[in-house]
């Protein structure tokens, strides 16, 4: 669902039920398809079950997100892969299918993988990051994909409200993807609160139960959850007030301290990563972070009083006082 307009953007195509296979779980039934290099085989008929289904909503520019385990690209008959075929076949243009990567395997070939995506990508079929977060090469698959999308994993969506640090990790994961151009899907929404936070932070997109459950019957899909409560009771129009909830108090030091005295300060003050300068008349005239006071520890002597009258600008409040101020 488009987070502002309550449009729904895209379905996805889940698999359920695999313990009538006797497989414990979906994890487990694909470990087996790739154990046995049957992967792509199935996988392709998957694609093509889920096209056919997602060809007969009626519901216009909406797209359909595919999960693909990356195994499947080293399978010995992937060659043969045809979705631009299936695509054809359904009269679905190809801008509506979207290919989901996770980093739950690993690449083996990441020249082969790169040429793959390369290739979907001149077909104009999107790609997208999923469960992003969760392990510690999504940078590097970010990097290596040219992804439209980003979905946030529900571990950090999950009471984001809540969490301060979550809220900050995910406001810069949203800040960072669009300034590359790539919209933020979060993932998980089960409350309403999680919603506003999420709108708040200008996530593009959101799923979850509190939306809908996953259904199998497609006349149940909606065109829009514009009548949900949660759309129509959004609490930022009900008060203009800063939630105190996220106000945390940060003791300055005085703009005639010396380095001496910051390094004293962090030391003292270990959760706080930077420090307000304020004048002798508590106005606020800027900030240090602690990462460049490490960089200047030889100059210990040295009052910041000085270093303030060196590289204050155009008599502005706020002084570079070191290459990150602020």
């Amino acid at each position: 669902m488009n987070t502002f307009s309550g449009k729904t953007f895209a379905v996805e195509a889940l698999l359920r039920n695999c313990q009538e296979l006797n497989f414990d779980s979906i994890k487990a039934f694909f470990d087996y398809l790739a154990n046995s290099e049957t992967l792509f085989y199935y996988d392709i008929k998957l694609r093509k079950k889920a096209l056919k289904k997602f060809n007969k909503i009626d519901i216009p520019n909406l797209k359909l997100f595919y999960n693909i385990d990356n195994r499947v690209f080293a399978m010995p008959n992937r060659k043969l892969d045809d979705t631009m075929g299936l695509l054809n076949e359904f009269n679905i243009k190809s801008d509506r299918l979207c290919f989901e990567l996770t980093e739950h395997n690993p690449f083996e070939d990441e020249k082969l993988f790169q040429e793959i995506i390369n290739n979907l990508k001149q077909n104009s079929i999107n790609i997208a990051i999923d469960d992003f977060g969760t392990g510690i090469s999504g940078l590097h698959l970010l990097y290596i994909s040219d992804t439209t999308f980003i979905k946030i994993d529900r571990f950090f969506i999950e009471n984001i409200h809540k969490d301060h640090k979550k809220r900050l990790f995910c406001s810069s994961i949203v800040e960072m993807a669009h300034i590359m151009g790539i919209k933020v899907i979060a993932e998980g929404i089960e409350q309403n609160e999680e919603y506003f936070t999420c709108k708040d932070i200008k996530v593009d997109y959101v799923q979850g139960y509190l939306l809908c459950r996953p259904k199998t019957d497609i006349k149940e899909i909606k065109k829009s959850y514009k009548d949900k409560s949660f759309f129509k009771k959004d609490r930022r129009h009900l008060s203009n007030y800063i939630d105190k909830s996220f106000i945390q108090k940060i003791d300055p030091i005085n703009e005639n301290s010396s380095l001496h005295d910051l390094f004293i300060y962090f030391k003292e003050h270990t959760k706080n990563t930077f420090v307000p300068i304020v004048n002798d008349e508590k106005k606020i005239l800027g900030a240090v972070y602690e990462v460049d006071i490490k960089k200047y520890h030889t100059l210990n002597t040295v009052c910041l009083w000085q270093k303030i009258n060196l590289l204050k600008q155009n008599s502005n409040i706020i002084y570079n006082l070191f290459p990150r101020l602020i």
